[in-house]
């Protein structure tokens, strides 16, 4: 009963005690910085993607967490070279050339209009996927609490 709502990256386990409602479809990229743009405009395989560095987010985050289920359902294991923790700290190290990363297209929009990031063209395509928007069952949000979930749902 600490928060009101929740926003986060889906799948994620569900519980009776909870309300999960998808609120946005996205889809989960691989991305570079300039240093690998020569790998744009070309195909590339997934088990292919070893023989470069792979930044990765680490675990347990649902987002990895979901690729890590992706790529073990299609029988492809994919070592990074480096896991960090914070999102935001991966693009930047993309972005400064330390290899290619796993983002969110939808996160990453600005970056990849301004061409400091670019999206590669990976086989398969990865599946898309949701953010949620996670209430408590047995809790009436506030007024301001229903403002907001109003403009995230309408947005």
């Amino acid at each position: 009963g600490n928060l009101d709502m929740l926003l986060l990256n889906m799948p994620m386990n569900e519980s009776k005690d909870l309300n999960v409602e998808k609120i946005m479809e996205v889809q989960d990229i691989f991305v570079t910085g300039k240093k690998y743009k020569n790998l744009l405009n070309k195909k590339i395989k997934l088990e292919d993607l070893n023989n470069y560095p792979l930044l990765f987010q680490k675990s347990p985050s649902n987002t990895r967490q979901f690729l890590d289920n992706y790529l073990k359902s299609n029988n492809i294991s994919l070592i990074p070279k480096t896991e960090i923790v914070s999102y935001n700290l991966i693009m930047e190290f993309i972005k400064s050339g330390f290899g290619i990363g796993y983002a969110t297209k939808e996160f990453i929009k600005d970056e990849l209009n301004s061409n400091t990031l670019f999206e590669l063209d990976i086989i398969p395509k990865i599946p898309k996927r949701y953010i949620g928007l996670v209430t408590l069952k047995q809790s009436i949000p506030n007024y301001s609490v229903n403002k907001l979930i109003d403009i995230i749902r309408n947005n």
